[in-house]
């Protein structure tokens, strides 16, 4: 399926975007695809995407079946981004995750999260899309 943006400009085909738009209406079987409008995509590994939308971040992870969220964070759940070495590290506040599994069992801290994204200009690419609609969206 080909993405049009919210502005109704088509733009040459992105594979990456149609990919992204794809995940994010089968993720928690289109939980989010009603109420939220996709920014952009990060597919990280083979079954991990990064979903950026004008509501929230949603980290997914394809399972047997299906993709299914890990965790989800509102953009008022996120305190802060920094740009760091291996990616993007995301500092929650008090709000704490929509959707959260295995933090017990994986993660010591649980207020901030690391993405790793591999490629530099990517990760530039998203940590910017990522600081201007955390500073649109949060409160």
């Amino acid at each position: 399926p080909r993405f049009l943006h919210d502005d109704g400009i088509v733009r040459p085909y992105s594979r990456q975007e149609a990919e992204g738009y794809k995940i994010f209406h089968d993720v928690d079987k289109g939980k989010f695809a009603n109420s939220d409008q996709l920014v952009y995509t990060e597919i990280l590994f083979e079954k991990e995407v990064f979903l950026v939308t004008n509501h929230r971040v949603i980290y997914a992870c394809k399972g047997m079946f299906e993709w299914q969220s890990d965790w989800v964070y509102k953009w008022d759940e996120i305190s802060g981004l920094r740009r760091v070495e291996q990616g993007i590290e995301i500092t929650l506040g008090s709000g704490g995750a929509s959707k959260q599994r295995f933090s017990k069992m994986f993660s010591s801290d649980k207020s901030k999260k690391l993405l790793l994204v591999k490629n530099n200009q990517r990760c530039e690419k998203l940590f910017n899309v990522m600081k201007s609609l955390h500073e649109k969206y949060k409160s």
